[in-house]
């Protein structure tokens, strides 16, 4: 491995992402953790060649390495800093006041405004754009009648990274957390579930 000095004295915490295990369909996952990059010094070939001149100038290049007993006891001494659960739910990045451009976490009535993030592209039964109020704690109010949806027509853009709509007219300024709910997996297929994300705290104010 490359800058395996880097390693002496390791002791790191590393994030897990849990991924469903849809072989067994017991409800059980298996975990992955991110990787140094390997480097070309570890790059192999796989060909069938009987001789030299059998070997073809654009093989199937593979990486391939054996970690030393240096990197296998450092290893040892990694802990856990955060589980993450790769269930295939949206992610809200950022929301954007498009009358204003910015991102202060402040939108208008009426006024256009853009979410940007992956997998939000709204379908399905039960999906939508929502506006659940917070309370002073910026909880999101389990009272679902107390949200405000946005209408499919104020949805002018509807992509994975990035939904555009307008903000209602008629929504009453204060604190909300933006709920977005879908079920859409690819074209023509929707899960059985709504997924959800919400935003951060964000303040509605009057036109």
């Amino acid at each position: 491995m490359e800058n395996i000095s880097t390693l002496e004295n390791s002791s790191s915490i590393l994030s897990v992402t849990l991924h469903e295990n849809n072989f067994t369909k017991d409800g059980t996952y298996y975990a992955t953790v991110s990787r140094n990059t390997a480097t070309f010094k570890n790059i192999a070939m796989k060909c069938n060649a009987k001789g030299k001149s059998d070997v073809s100038e654009s093989g199937n290049f593979y990486i391939k390495f054996t970690p030393t007993a240096l990197a296998n006891e450092a290893i040892a001494s990694l802990s856990v800093d955060k589980i993450v659960y790769a269930d295939g739910s949206p992610e809200i990045t950022e929301v954007t006041d498009l009358s204003t451009g910015k991102t202060d976490g402040t939108l208008t009535q009426g006024s256009p405004a853009r979410i940007t993030g992956s997998r939000l592209k709204i379908g399905g039964k039960g999906s939508g754009i929502f506006f659940a109020p917070v309370d002073s704690d910026e909880k999101i109010s389990s009272d679902e009648s107390t949200w405000v949806r946005i209408e499919d027509a104020a949805i002018f853009r509807n992509k994975p990274s990035e939904l555009n709509f307008f903000v209602p007219s008629s929504i009453e300024p204060g604190n909300f957390r933006i709920i977005v709910r879908t079920a859409y997996l690819s074209e023509g297929k929707f899960r059985k579930n709504t997924v959800e994300a919400a935003s951060g705290v964000l303040s509605v104010k009057s036109e």
